[in-house]
């Protein structure tokens, strides 16, 4: 049995790779100097976001949404953000998907995607609540998909300063990425289930669908899919159940592709393989609820629910 002392990885200290352009690897046929200023735009993003999340909690109200779920100033400011940053690539034709701004994009068709090459999808602050109740369970998620499927992303967690990232070459998790040095490790998900570990069911919502009745993991509910997704990448649970909307997953699906980590619908037992309009709402919302964790694990962590 895998104990958590057994899990921990050893992390390194070197000069923050935020301060220096990017190398990563790219899809065949992507300049990889273009994939450097896309993550250098994703690192602005991350880097002011954040700043103003730190600075704007500490006297911070919520409005609530139609759809009753909370908004706030942040949220609004750092979409004005990334509009700004993602400005040039959206006047090149790419395709903004932004939790504040969706209505101006409308309803998923399959015409829609196929016209768009590349897709940004952004959540501003995923975990609204916890934000907005001063909690530091919050983050800054961006991804780009390319042609539907995941190019580069991650998640980023300012109350902690946490960035998990996938920049087309490695799977990271960098702690403290904007200041002068940053400690870098490798992201190592999970490889053997013990009865150690924290299984996320992630919110209620995350349960309109199926009802959990227990098993033999620790649950937790940090109702914050991003966040969940990103803490399943670096070891810190086993695997997360959501329901969720495409800028939730989006900056953790890269990951996920690098690391060999599923999401899995729960009910057919297919994993999201790449974006397509039958698999999103016409709010693009995802339809049904994933389980995101290795293969290997889906039908264990299945057996906590009935669905």
């Amino acid at each position: 049995m895998t104990t958590p002392e057994q899990k921990q990885n050893k992390a390194k200290v070197t000069d923050s790779p935020c301060m220096e352009p990017v190398q990563s690897t790219p899809h065949v046929g992507i300049c990889e100097v273009r994939q450097a200023e896309w993550m250098r735009a994703m690192y602005d993003i991350w880097r002011e976001g954040g700043e103003l999340a730190r600075k704007n909690q500490r006297n911070i109200t919520a409005d609530e949404k139609a759809d009753k779920s909370l908004v706030t100033e942040t949220d609004l400011a750092i979409s004005k953000l990334a509009q700004e940053k993602l400005a040039p690539f959206i006047k090149e034709g790419h395709l903004l998907l932004d939790e504040e701004s969706i209505g101006e994009v409308g309803k998923p068709t399959q015409e829609l995607i196929d016209k768009h090459d590349f897709i940004w999808a952004l959540d501003p602050i995923d975990g609204t609540h916890s934000y907005a109740y001063r909690r530091p369970l919050y983050c800054i998620s961006i991804g780009l998909i390319y042609k539907g499927t995941p190019l580069i992303g991650g998640v980023y967690m300012p109350a902690t300063e946490e960035l998990f990232l996938y920049d087309g070459q490695q799977a990271l998790l960098m702690q403290k990425p904007f200041g002068s040095e940053v400690h870098t490790e490798t992201l190592k998900p999970i490889r053997e289930l013990s009865r150690y570990d924290f299984f996320d069911t992630n919110s209620a919502y995350a349960l309109r669908e199926v009802e959990y009745i227990g098993g033999t993991f620790d649950q937790t509910a940090l109702n914050a899919a991003a966040v969940s997704m990103a803490y399943v990448a670096a070891g810190r649970a086993c695997g997360s159940v959501f329901r969720a909307s495409i800028w939730d997953m989006a900056g953790a699906w890269p990951l996920f592709n690098a690391l060999g980590i599923h999401m899995t619908n729960i009910k057919t037992g297919e994993p999201i393989k790449r974006l397509t309009a039958d698999l999103v709402d016409e709010k693009w919302h995802l339809n049904g609820t994933y389980i995101c964790a290795k293969p290997d694990f889906f039908n264990e962590l299945k057996t906590c629910f009935k669905a």
